[in-house]
């Protein structure tokens, strides 16, 4: 689907949830859920990144997947 962004997450929302959606789709564990938060709180960026020279300026990059059969969106998330 493409880079994870606070607006993307809201629009894949059912419920307008964000946030929430985000926090069920990762694929990659962290170890504290406080992490979790602060990738979303510190990470995520506002808008979509649009452009591959954008996402190349990104510390953190979240790659949004939905597969074919299903509704179940998965982020895997990548920081350099």
């Amino acid at each position: 689907m493409g880079y994870g962004s606070k607006g993307l997450f809201e629009f894949l929302a059912p419920d307008g949830d964000g946030e929430g959606l985000f926090k069920n789709s990762l694929y990659h564990t962290v170890e504290d859920l406080s992490d979790v938060d602060e990738l979303w709180e510190e990470a995520m960026p506002d808008e979509p990144i649009a452009t591959l020279v954008a996402a190349k300026a990104m510390d953190t990059l979240f790659y949004v997947f939905r597969p074919q059969q299903g509704q179940r969106v998965i982020t895997v998330w990548d920081r350099r």
